[in-house]
């Protein structure tokens, strides 16, 4: 028998799993990169507005860790596409993480591998199949991704030349957690391994794009895989060659991840696992403090890397007139945040964009508790004296906490980040009010994931469809003059925006009724259903 034995039925078998999530993560990506240069384009019409949009980047370290160089600003597709550019091989990279991980490590830790083990399937075949699903996706999304940009306008071969990249990104981190999902023994431990690196990544091209000249940022940039998307500078000038490199490093890791999988005993990993204690202790013996255990490392990193972005924004903050040297551009967000003001303007848009991050944020955070209930550990938990509302409003304490923390560490972040730039230290309690007036519509998508969990434990994905409705609405809904019918549905349109509108209590209170309800909703029903069984 090979060693792939099996491995094309279990592409089958991930592929129906995932027949809703894929699509939906299709939709929402090229919406993210269609949808954002088609409205970029109408941002930008003439070439000094390019070329001043460019140099508000390129003269701005902050803004060079964040989105990297614009190499051509002349080039409309190089200016118009500067958030897919920098942000879109990351994205591709995340779900790549994520699908590895989840047909690897989380199906050998629910102990679903082990009973399929037990047929006639190769010991390679289950990261064959996740590797292959991988390439499959990132394939689709190529194609998706240079047609969608070609029908805006924009030359094919530099669509295409992108569109590869990001794809080949995606690839490079799917090649990485196949290799991490054979060091450890746990799915979350695989996953903060790979995330870990993607972090590295963006950190030193960021880093090498902010410290120097072109031609020295140029250099680092190739040591991150990140990098190399920036070095084929598509829509300036289309290196294809610059594709090589992370055509070179799947082919390394690939048969590098099947090796370690020969090397190791099914549901073990590389790096022993230390032991745990032989009793619980002080801080494990209460519903909420075993919440706050299990997802502690999340928070505490969600926590550092929302102070560094919140630094980021708020260092560039006093130059947000450089942004809106094109008048289309001044005119939109001047518009949508109702502000004739561009540093008011500009920290409403900014602030309203990292709210819904934490919205993201949060729903993962309440979707710990059904990752528990899926691998089976919530039931020794309920044959104990805890109750099943007492073990879900524990978590859901915890994702009301982490992201109250979140939106605190954005407004301490912000507000330290602009006071350094322009000298000014006043001002932390209104930064703090500007940012926390967001917690009841983040609340609400919360409240709709415990709901889901309460009332369709197998429906997981409805969470993440709110989620990529609410994104879809807030970045480009008043970009694209979507009717306010539309606009309503997300409950981020009614939030204040302050301090360019006065503070509106009647929407407040009313997304407070709703996430309220809906988390009421879920501690009323939760105990009244049968636990999902692995």
């Amino acid at each position: 028998m090979s060693q792939f034995t099996g491995t094309r039925a279990l592409l089958r078998l991930a592929l129906r799993r995932d027949r809703i999530l894929l699509p939906a993560w299709m939709l929402a990506y090229l919406a993210y990169s269609v949808g954002g240069t088609a409205a970029a384009i109408a941002l930008y019409p003439t070439m000094q507005s390019r070329v001043d949009a460019a140099s508000a980047v390129n003269d701005l370290p902050a803004m060079l860790v964040m989105y990297g160089r614009v190499w051509d600003p002349q080039s409309l597709g190089s200016v118009a596409m500067m958030k897919p550019i920098g942000f879109g091989g990351i994205f591709a990279a995340i779900l790549a993480i994520l699908l590895v991980t989840r047909h690897t490590r989380t199906e050998e830790e629910s102990g679903r591998l082990e009973v399929i083990g037990s047929l006639v399937v190769g010991r390679w075949a289950p990261l064959a199949a996740a590797l292959s699903l991988a390439t499959g996706v990132m394939t689709v999304l190529c194609a998706v991704n240079a047609l969608g940009v070609i029908g805006t306008g924009l030359p094919a071969g530099s669509a295409w030349v992108w569109a590869i990249s990001v794809s080949l990104c995606g690839l490079v981190f799917a090649a990485i957690t196949g290799v991490t999902a054979q060091l450890t023994q746990a799915a979350r431990a695989a996953n903060t391994l790979a995330f870990m690196m993607l972090a590295l990544a963006f950190l030193l091209r960021g880093t090498a794009d902010a410290a120097g000249t072109p031609a020295a940022s140029a250099w680092w940039s190739w040591l991150s895989p990140v990098g190399w998307q920036d070095q084929v500078k598509a829509f300036a000038g289309d290196r294809w060659w610059a594709l090589l490199p992370p055509v070179l490093t799947i082919a390394l890791l690939t048969p590098a991840a099947l090796s370690l999988a020969r090397h190791r005993d099914l549901d073990a990993g590389l790096i022993p696992q230390r032991s745990g204690r032989a009793s619980a202790g002080p801080g494990l013996r209460s519903a909420l403090s075993l919440s706050l255990r299990l997802q502690r490392g999340l928070m505490l990193g969600l926590l550092v890397s929302y102070l560094l972005m919140a630094l980021l924004l708020g260092s560039i903050a006093s130059t947000a007139n450089r942004f809106l040297d094109s008048q289309q551009m001044r005119d939109w967000l001047l518009r949508s945040a109702g502000s004739s003001d561009p540093f008011v303007a500009f920290m409403v848009f900014e602030v309203g964009f990292a709210g819904v991050l934490s919205a993201l944020c949060g729903v993962i955070l309440a979707r710990r508790i059904g990752s528990e209930e899926q691998a089976g550990r919530l039931e020794p938990l309920l044959a104990t004296s805890a109750s099943h509302r007492r073990l879900l409003g524990a978590h859901i304490v915890v994702a009301l906490l982490g992201t109250t923390l979140l939106q605190l560490a954005l407004a301490l972040g912000f507000w330290l980040g602009n006071a350094t730039q322009s000298g000014n230290f006043s001002g932390l309690p209104e930064a703090i009010a500007r940012t926390i007036v967001y917690l009841p519509a983040i609340w609400v998508l919360v409240g709709l994931a415990f709901a889901v969990f309460a009332l369709l434990p197998g429906q997981a994905y409805l969470s993440w469809v709110a989620v990529a409705a609410t994104v879809l609405v807030s970045e480009f809904g008043t970009l694209l003059s979507w009717p306010s019918l539309v606009l309503d549905l997300s409950p981020f349109t009614h939030v204040p925006r302050l301090p360019a509108t006065p503070m509106l209590w009647t929407p407040t209170l009313w997304l407070l009724l709703v996430s309220g309800g809906l988390l009421l909703l879920a501690l009323a029903r939760f105990p009244r259903r049968d636990l999902a069984t692995p």
